[in-house]
């Protein structure tokens, strides 16, 4: 179950013919339910029900100005959010010999940034952009471990009441070139840095597994060409790069920094180590003739771990990838709007879809692999004349292929199953637009 509602409100104020002043504001507030029951026997190992509530409160003001006739473009501003949820559960975790208990955890977090952008065209084709960021964060997160009766449970009442803590502060940039070589035709490079952040163990098992844990960070370059060709009948787009990835966020079965006699079990979210991610993207749209659209794309990623850096109670292997990476992506459709005089017309449209092999877990093995697959969908568009009217007859999934959008292996937690959701079958609709 999920009950939400938002509020937002942005306003502009143009201070003067070059300088803009822009207040957003919003808020967030929702309540969702939910339970799981992972093996589907009468006695499961794992029984779970969740009650979490959120709310959140965000204002960022930015000052935009223009300089120079224009050729100097900025935007100075900052950020802050706060943010609180409470989680409440109810979990028997049969595989993790723990007796059932209740949580009522409150996580509070806040951030505050501050960044500043400046746009600059020397010459005309040439644009140069340099922007930096610099970001608080705090975190803190207080568990409660009570049996059903609301008495200190016996083997997690160590928890009730202890607060965990995580602060970080960061500066982050970017810069880029881009020079247009033709009106059609442009080049660009960038280097950037950027971050996810840490927080603290939402799982311990034992007071002593009540660790933080830090932000991973990422240095990224990337070179590119973008174009329309042709009198637009043609776009060709391409992008490589290449990314330097440090301190990834894993979780451990296995807490070597709980000390002796609370290393397992464990779920601990830890940084495990480094890796290098290369690859590129390419996209194209080609009109051949009036009514005929082709468009694709294609993607691929090389991820590397740095076999040193990988941290050993991970048990992860140098040739494995981290979770959801598939090496090759690509996509093709094709349409053709057929005439039909005063009739309208009739528009034809197939896709296909393929994704390479992906790995759920951080540990990789045949428990978590969701392996390759294919999707086509169609669709035949009729539009009267006016095109003020349309009827649409379509198929997704055309060829019912079965498959599984994610995966939840709790193998090596030592519950000894691994569960998955399959994608949809194949469906059809019709559907009309006046």
């Amino acid at each position: 179950k999920f009950k939400g509602w938002g509020v937002s409100g942005q306003v502009d104020w143009e201070l003067t013919d070059d300088m803009q002043l822009v207040s957003i504001t919003a808020y967030r507030d929702y309540r969702t339910q939910f339970s799981n029951d992972d093996d589907l026997s009468p006695l499961a190992h794992s029984l779970g029900s969740g009650d979490l509530t959120f709310w959140s409160f965000s204002q960022e003001l930015r000052l935009n100005g223009s300089l120079l006739d224009d050729a100097l473009e900025y935007t100075i501003g900052g950020f802050y959010m706060d943010q609180r949820s409470v989680y409440a559960t109810y979990q028997n975790l049969r595989y993790a010999g723990l007796t059932p208990f209740l949580g009522n955890d409150p996580v509070n977090a806040d951030t505050k940034a501050a960044f500043a952008h400046l746009s600059w065209r020397p010459i005309d084709p040439l644009t140069l952009t340099a922007g930096i960021r610099y970001t608080d964060e705090h975190k803190d997160y207080t568990y409660s471990r009570r049996n059903p009766d609301g008495t200190l449970h016996l083997q997690l009442g160590a928890l009730d009441g202890v607060t965990g803590n995580y602060d970080n502060d960061r500066l982050d940039y970017r810069l880029n070139a881009m020079y247009e070589l033709t009106p059609d035709m442009s080049v660009y490079a960038q280097w950037s840095t950027g971050f996810k952040g840490g927080g603290i163990n939402p799982r311990p098992f034992f007071a002593q597994q009540v660790l933080d844990f830090g932000p991973e960070t990422i240095e990224s370059y990337e070179v590119g060409f973008k174009s329309d060709l042709f009198d637009r009948m043609v776009r060709f787009n391409i992008a490589g790069f290449y990314s330097d990835y440090k301190d990834i966020q894993l979780a451990l079965s296995v807490c070597p920094q709980a000390g002796a006699g609370f290393q397992a079990p464990c779920a601990l979210p830890a940084n495990a180590g480094d890796a290098s991610v290369k690859g590129f993207e390419v996209e194209t749209s080609i009109r051949p003739v009036d009514g005929f659209l082709i468009d694709g794309s294609l993607s691929y990623i090389d991820f590397d771990y740095k076999e040193d850096t990988i941290l050993p109670a991970t048990g992860i292997l140098p040739d494995m990838v981290s979770t959801y990476t598939p090496k090759w992506k690509w996509s093709i459709g094709a349409q053709y709007e057929v005439p039909l005089g005063s009739a309208g017309s009739l528009t034809p449209r197939v896709d296909g879809a393929f994704q390479d092999d992906v790995f759920t877990n951080a540990y990789n093995d045949t428990t978590n692999q969701i392996e390759d697959y294919f999707i086509a969908n169609a669709r035949l568009t009729w539009r009267n004349a006016d095109e003020d009217l349309e009827i649409g007859l379509e198929v997704t999934n055309l060829f019912d292929e079965y498959y599984l959008s994610t995966m939840f292996d709790l193998t090596r937690a030592g519950a000894g199953f691994s569960t998955g959701l399959p994608g949809r079958p194949r469906e059809w609709a019709v559907s009309v637009k006046k």
